[in-house]
């Protein structure tokens, strides 16, 4: 269960005979992991600095380093950087932004990278993924 969706529905009674029911989707995540697991960039032109927080388990120690690797076209133009006024044990943020200089070879329309970062290797069980999408 380290990396599943879980699905179930919940049951809400409003009066006697009126029931809400409503769908939830819960992830269950390892001791490491994203709080989202897309990141939007909308205009890849003009598009604002973003934050990547990845948390961490209580019993789990929090990473001396954060490397990444990407893939996908938009990924060559990707940015990540370590926010150094985070002084959290359980969370690191990190910020993502576009190298403008590298947005000139890419082609227009949608683009996406996918993005791993992790600390040890890309083997290890706490490498957390995420999808960055944006359009030039």
């Amino acid at each position: 269960m380290k990396a599943q969706t879980l699905k179930d529905v919940v049951e809400i009674r409003l009066g006697e005979k009126v029931r809400l029911y409503v769908p939830w989707t819960c992830r269950v995540v390892g001791n490491v992991y994203a709080e989202d697991q897309r990141i939007s960039l909308g205009s890849l032109a003009s598009c604002p600095e973003k934050q990547i927080v990845i948390r961490f388990a209580d019993d789990h120690p929090k990473w001396d380093r954060v490397q990444w690797v990407g893939a996908d076209r938009l990924s060559q133009a990707i940015q990540i950087e370590e926010v150094q006024d985070t002084m959290s044990a359980s969370y690191i943020c990190l910020k993502v932004h576009v190298d403008q200089s590298k947005l000139a070879s890419l082609p227009k329309g949608y683009l996406f990278g996918r993005v791993t970062l992790y600390q040890n290797g890309l083997t290890d069980e706490d490498a957390v993924p995420i999808l960055i999408d944006g359009f030039k």
